[in-house]
Parts: C-alpha cells; structure tokens; sequence
C-alpha cells in the first residue's frame, strides 16, 4: 500500500459518503499483507463508526487469471470478501454494492444521490431490485445516457 492508495480511499469515502448518500461503507482491508504491514485504518478512522466499517482482511489478492487460463487458480481474495459482506452484513441492509476504490456511482438524471435512486427503484420496482451496469474501460454506458443527452442537448 501506498500513500496514494490512502488517497484515494480518503476521496472514495468522501465521495460516497456525503455526496452519493451512502448509509454506510464497509472497507475490507487487505493491505497489511503487503510488505509494508500498513493498513487503512488512519483513513477509515477519519470517519464516524456508523458511517465507515473496516473489517481486517488478511488475504492476498490471487493471481486473477481467466478461469479458461491453464491454471486460473483462486481468482481474487476480493470474491470472498464480497461474499463476506454479503454474509455478514446483507440481512441488514436494503441494497448493497461491492465497488472497487476507483469505481464511483454517481447518479444521473433527475437523481441528485444514489439514495434518492435507490428509493424511487424501491417504490416503483415491482420485481426482483437488482441493478446491473455494463461498462468497457473508459467509454460511458451510452444506452444509460440517452436519456440525459436527450434532456440536456445532444452531446455532439
């Protein structure tokens, strides 16, 4: 771990905390497997207990290999987490999601926070509430834009 690794979990958790509406965040920290022993706790604990969770997790991320590679190993530390989470914490919670530290949600539209989201899908959704996003690196998810562009002008 880095300092700038603090960095950006410092402007992840700020983000999503006081702009996005986030209830709360749970930070699986796996960085004191690294050489440097350090964990994220100073930045975790710039933030109220009932807003920011870490939960020390000492398992190394794995190899990532595709599962058709010719040895594809564990994939990532970071699936078991996600299951943790879910394990742990899911029968207290409404909506859940397993974001990276460069991953944002950042809402669009008529919403001006992912809560406000999340409560209009709540209210209006009569199905299963699963929300799935399809992005490629660096290219907006157009087909979720339409709308917008349409609202504001096209973007050309």
């Amino acid at each position: 771990m880095t300092d700038s690794s603090e960095d950006r979990l410092l402007e992840f958790l700020t983000y999503h905390t006081q702009i996005a509406g986030f209830d709360h965040v749970y930070v699986y920290d796996n960085s004191d497997t690294s050489l440097s022993n350090k964990t994220l706790a100073a930045v975790t604990d710039m933030f109220p207990k009932e807003l920011v969770s870490r939960i020390a997790w000492p398992h190394r991320v794995c190899n990532n290999n595709r599962p058709t590679h010719s040895n594809p190993g564990e994939r990532s530390s970071q699936y078991a987490a996600e299951s943790s989470c879910r394990a742990r914490y899911g029968q207290d919670t409404t909506w859940m999601a397993s974001l990276d530290v460069d991953e944002y949600l950042i809402p669009t539209g008529i919403w001006k926070n992912v809560r406000d989201w999340l409560a209009d899908v709540t209210a209006n959704e009569r199905d299963t509430k699963i929300l799935s996003f399809f992005q490629t690196r660096a290219l907006p998810n157009v087909d979720v834009m339409e709308g917008c562009l349409q609202s504001h002008g096209s973007a050309e």
